[in-house]
């Protein structure tokens, strides 16, 4: 395989690998977007509710108090009554009948008065149950939702830089010959056409290396030396000189 194509496979493949990861975050986006809209939907739903429950909070708020005016007036006409059946010798039974009906609507009024209480701290405690819930989950949503967005704005950087890279060297020359990329940790062998020498260096950096086919001498062999010195075929070397 020629080196131009391979590096072109490599460049191709890691590219894919890349728009894979961004668009399975944009998919992951995508689907938190929908979350939102419908926890947005619900948060209307339920903001409106809780204008409903506000209004029957305050309906129950002014029962309330008129019933404790009530029973205020009832505890004073009872109180009245009874003095006024102490102070006389007589037993007034119209009073005594009143005064019945009255202890009778006053305990009516007292446990009305119990459940509208109970009502009332229910709707409050129901009130600021959801609004919290609320806002936990508008938090929660929301810092996902920024991770997410920092993860994607890093994988597309990340990206454009390894797209900008295999373009400047898949487009570069050197001399009208292939340039081959070698990535990190790599040890590079490099060989010179002029003197047949072989040049040896370790890269920790994308570098471009010249590539080229090694010229085969008549006798079906061909030299490769090992240092600027020293070649590996002294006897192809000497009948050369």
């Amino acid at each position: 395989m020629e080196i131009g194509t391979k590096n072109d496979t490599e460049k191709n493949k890691l590219l894919l690998e890349k728009e894979k990861e961004r668009q399975e975050l944009e998919h992951v986006i995508d689907v938190l977007k929908d979350r939102a809209i419908d926890r947005e939907d619900k948060n209307k739903q339920l903001d409106e509710s809780n204008e409903k429950k506000d209004i029957k909070i305050e309906q129950l708020r002014e029962k309330l108090e008129n019933m404790l005016i009530l029973k205020e007036e009832f505890l004073i006409k009872i109180s009245v009554l009874e003095e006024q059946n102490s102070s006389s010798s007589e037993t007034n039974e119209k009073q005594q009948n009143e005064i019945k009906y009255l202890e009778g609507e006053l305990a009516r009024l007292e446990n009305e008065l119990q459940i509208i209480k109970y009502k009332y701290e229910l709707q409050n405690k129901a009130i600021y149950g959801l609004t919290t819930e609320i806002k936990q989950q508008k938090v929660e949503m929301n810092a996902h939702f920024n991770n997410l967005n920092k993860k994607l704005e890093m994988q597309s950087e990340e990206s454009a830089k390894v797209i900008t890279m295999l373009e400047n060297f898949s487009g570069a020359k050197d001399d009208g010959r292939n340039v081959n990329i070698q990535t990190e940790q790599h040890v590079t062998f490099s060989l010179n056409q002029k003197g047949g020498h072989t040049g040896v260096s370790a890269e920790r950096k994308v570098v471009p290396v010249r590539i080229f086919n090694p010229q085969i001498r008549s006798n079906g062999k061909f030299s490769i030396s090992l240092s600027k010195r020293t070649a590996v075929n002294r006897k192809d070397q000497q009948k050369a000189e």
